[in-house]
């Protein structure tokens, strides 16, 4: 599905009806190839899948409340096990994911340099 919008965004940036529709096209282009687009993208279905069987469990009108209610903890405990445990494992499908479609990886190790902090302390 990732493929499929990237190519119809830049199809709409190469042969949009108006420079407007274009424009947007280019900046959807732009974030959903960052890093931070990604990174989020996967939290997000990580999140999802966890919550996926209580969100069900809970729309069905003939599920009793207890079943409801011990799936909560178990929910809890599997996000908080994403929080605690998963943080590597997610990191490398998002690393892979970036490889995959050709997306710039910042380097986690380099040092960190705010240009618009530092120019407001020299007062430009």
């Amino acid at each position: 599905m990732y493929g499929a919008t990237r190519s119809v965004l830049i199809d709409v940036a190469a042969q949009g009806t108006t420079f407007s529709q274009r424009g947007d096209a280019l900046s959807a282009i732009k974030m959903l190839m960052s890093y931070e687009f990604v990174f989020i993208l996967l939290v997000v279905k990580e999140i999802m899948a966890i919550t996926d069987l209580l969100c069900r469990a809970l729309q069905q009108k003939s599920q009793d409340i207890l079943n409801a209610m011990h799936l909560v903890p178990t929910t809890k405990m599997l996000i908080q096990k994403l929080r605690s445990d998963g943080w590597e494992s997610l990191l490398e499908n998002v690393r892979s994911f970036c490889e995959r479609h050709t997306i710039l990886i910042p380097d986690m190790n380099a040092l960190y340099f705010d240009v618009l902090k530092s120019l407001r302390r020299q007062g430009k």
